[in-house]
């Protein structure tokens, strides 16, 4: 019974019909009378199952509207309802395949409405209530029910029914509206502000406003909120209500906590698959069933004209290279007509005007129908894997035409073993143009070794074998008598470890070993010649070095002794003498000299490069300073030691003749009495080169080769003491060592003279 403070339900059958044709008037659902097998839409229900309207069709037909992934927990949920075990309802949200393919999401009601069941039967009636929760309009009746059916259909679907009378400021709500806000399920009725309080806070003004503009405008009134549930953190309704006449204004009210909870997981999945799309280094994309694109990640930033159309869409073919957007649209439309997998390589404009290659794919979605229901696509940028592709083409181009062009022989073998894994054959699988003209073997391609060659020799396959099984690249020269041919062959293994395929490259060398073994024979010829004219030469020096010592002592012997009695006739008769006799016999003994002194250099000329003494290590700065020493300059000729000196490994004594003779001839033939001679040296890898300059006279361009001759001078003899084979001694002597000696003009005036000389000779 209520209490004081509320007023009970309307009682009178009247104002209660009244008030569900008003409600039926307001709710957008359908119904579905369920009697045995059969089924009768209304014309909401028709509607939303895709069923004719007001007439029975089997209650399979119904079934068969559920979504695949539903139809079995309908089932079930029906039958547990049933009675004596069940309450005669149940409730729950199913999706349900509409006749174009869509599909709607439907809260579903089923309630047992009439008493005769008999066991192990259906009822012989249930009422199916369906409320359509993915567009729902407020006061939108399908079809008048009778008063009867539709409370009954109200319970069915858990909602509530409430009213307001403006004129009192009550607002009443039956026992479903009182436990859908978590009260008792009693109906009853409550002031208008005790009824605001349901709301949430956080929703309540707008609620209210809605509701305030419905009662001004005499229109709908749709909203959904939160309420303070108890039993539940947040629970959700959705109340649909209208003014129905100057005082009023009734509706329903529906929890749909499910659903709102289900669309929160819908947009928090969408939110993930969006951040998944966008860390994935791909442009990824959807498309609707139609082809039309309604989705890139964020990587289309990269790409320089994908913009989004003003109904959401995207267009991409702006970005298609314009040589490759035919092909592209042409294979897209055909997967898109016939309902598979899209690929297709195309080049796409990137944000900085390039192009470069992409691999488009897209797979369609399935609905249960087995009709596409939506298209995801990536597109990778392969450009790197193009260019790479058209390098490995040219490669492959170019690799081939060296194949067919080379002289040189070329093929790839198959090892044969037999069964205990010996290697016993091998096999041709290529081989180039030359290999024909470099082994005599034509159509060897296909074919074995021993089929073309039966008397071939054993250590070509044993060698090959080795190759295969080691790994190791060989490169040998061996004969074949099967062939009548020498090759030289450079053998390796095609492919990693286990590989049995050898490439072979070879040239046909028999005509070269020929020549090679012609050769050695004359080379041997050359040797015993060389023994025989070396022995001549030995016999030929040593009759040389006689002569030498001979020209040196018995011609020496009479120019003393004239030199003596020259010297004799000068000291016993000087007084007596005239003036030009004396002349005479002065003039005398100067050329009795130069010719000793001719002698001399003639003996030395003639044993340089042939007999020295073992090589030593020398501070060719010290023997520099030696040679100064030894030629004495006179007073007022200054000879410098510059810079720093090497230490050689060589004979001393001709290095020395070298330095004694070119500072002499500096100092000899300097037309200054203070003139001044350098001597320096410096390192040239493995030489040192060697320089004495002076600021004498200088040799003119014309002269600095012939200054090198026997008997060479550039003044006459009476005026300049010497030979005049001081410089051709240098020069045979530097020769001698492999090094060379030349002339060069020196700073302002003078001469240079440079030579080299080994910093190692062998010993």
């Amino acid at each position: 019974m209520p209490d004081g403070s509320s007023l009970p339900p309307p009682s009178d059958a009247a104002e209660t019909d009244g008030r569900l044709g008003q409600v039926a008037a307001l709710v957008d659902f359908g119904t579905l009378v369920i009697d045995g097998d059969t089924a009768t839409a209304d014309a909401r229900g028709a509607d939303l199952f895709g069923l004719p309207v007001g007439l029975p069709v089997p209650r399979t037909d119904v079934l068969a509207r559920f979504h695949p992934a539903d139809r079995a927990e309908i089932e079930r949920r029906s039958a547990a309802s049933l009675p004596p075990d069940g309450d005669g309802s149940f409730a729950m949200e199913s999706r349900v395949i509409q006749p174009d393919g869509s599909v709607r999401w439907l809260d579903v009601h089923e309630r047992v409405v009439s008493d005769g069941t008999e066991s192990g039967h259906r009822p012989r009636r249930t009422v199916l209530v369906a409320i359509d929760r993915t567009e729902v309009r407020a006061a939108s009746a399908a079809a008048a029910l009778a008063s009867a059916d539709l409370q009954t259909a109200l319970d069915a679907a858990s909602m509530g029914r409430w009213d307001v009378d403006l004129a009192d400021g009550t607002v009443f709500g039956d026992a479903q509206f009182q436990a859908i806000h978590g009260d008792p399920p009693v109906a009853r009725r409550r002031s208008f502000e005790e009824a605001t309080l349901l709301l949430h806070e956080a929703d309540r003004e707008r609620v209210l406003a809605a509701y305030r503009r419905a009662v001004d405008s005499g229109g709908a009134f749709r909203e959904e909120y939160r309420v303070t549930h108890p039993s539940e953190p947040v629970c959700w309704v959705r109340v649909t209500g209208r003014a129905i006449d100057a005082g009023r204004i009734a509706g329903v009210v529906q929890d749909i906590t499910e659903a709102k909870q289900a669309e929160e997981a819908l947009r928090q999945s969408e939110i993930d698959f969006r951040r998944l799309a966008d860390a994935t280094p791909q442009l990824v994309w959807t498309a609707r069933p139609d082809g039309t694109v309604e989705y890139y990640n964020q990587r289309r930033d990269l790409y320089g004209g994908i913009e989004p159309a003003e109904d959401g869409t995207w267009a991409w073919a702006p970005v298609v290279h314009p040589a490759d957007l035919g092909r592209t649209t042409e294979a897209w439309e055909t997967a898109v007509v016939e309902g598979m997998p899209y690929e297709c390589e195309h080049r796409v404009q990137m944000r900085d005007g390039s192009y470069r290659w992409h691999l488009s794919r897209a797979v369609p979605a399935r609905d249960e129908r087995d009709r596409v229901s939506r298209w995801y696509g990536t597109a990778t940028d392969i450009h790197a894997l193009k260019e790479a592709d058209e390098r490995l083409r040219q490669s492959e181009a170019r690799y081939r035409t060296l194949f067919d062009s080379i002289d040189v022989g070329f093929s790839i073998l198959d090892l044969i073993y037999d069964t205990d894994g010996r290697p016993v054959d091998y096999r041709f699988v290529e081989t180039n143009p030359a290999f024909v003209a470099q082994t005599g073997l034509v159509g060897a391609e296909g074919r074995r070794a021993y089929e073309l060659i039966p008397d071939l020799e054993p250590h070509w396959v044993e060698t090959y074998a080795r190759v295969a099984e080691t790994g190791e690249p060989l490169r040998f020269e061996n004969g074949s008598d099967a062939l009548g041919r020498w090759f030289d062959v450079y053998a390796v293994r095609v492919g990693g470890e286990g590989s049995m395929r050898v490439a072979l490259l070879f040239t046909d060398i028999t005509e070269q070993r020929a020549a090679e073994q012609a050769l050695r024979a004359l080379n041997d010829e050359l040797e015993d010649r060389v023994e025989a004219r070396t022995a001549e030469l030995e016999r030929s020096n040593a009759e040389l070095d006689q002569f030498a010592y001979v020209a040196s002592h018995d011609l020496k012997a009479p120019l003393r002794a004239i030199d003596s009695l020259a010297a004799w006739i000068e000291e016993d008769a000087k007084d007596i003498l005239p003036e030009p006799s004396v002349r005479h016999l002065s003039l005398l003994r100067g050329r009795v000299g130069r010719m000793e002194r001719l002698l001399d250099s003639l003996l030395t000329y003639s044993r340089v490069g042939r007999k020295e003494a073992a090589p030593e290590a020398i501070d060719t700065a010290a023997l520099v300073r030696e040679a100064v020493a030894l030629v004495a300059p006179p007073t007022g000729v200054e000879v410098q030691v510059a810079g720093t000196f090497p230490t050689l490994v060589s004979a001393r004594a001709p290095l020395a003749l070298v330095i004694r003779n070119l500072v002499s001839n500096a100092v000899k033939h300097h037309d200054r009495p203070d003139g001044r001679v350098t001597v320096s040296a410096r390192m040239d890898g493995d030489w040192a080169e060697f320089t004495v300059a002076d600021d004498g006279p200088g040799i003119a361009p014309e002269y600095r080769d012939r200054v090198f001759g026997l008997f060479q001078t550039l003044r006459p003899r009476d005026e300049v003491e010497g030979s005049g084979m001081g410089l051709s001694i240098v020069k045979k002597a530097v020769q001698s060592r492999g090094g060379r000696v030349w002339i060069e003009p020196g700073e302002g005036r003078g001469a240079m003279f440079r030579f080299t000389w080994p910093t190692q000779v062998d010993t």
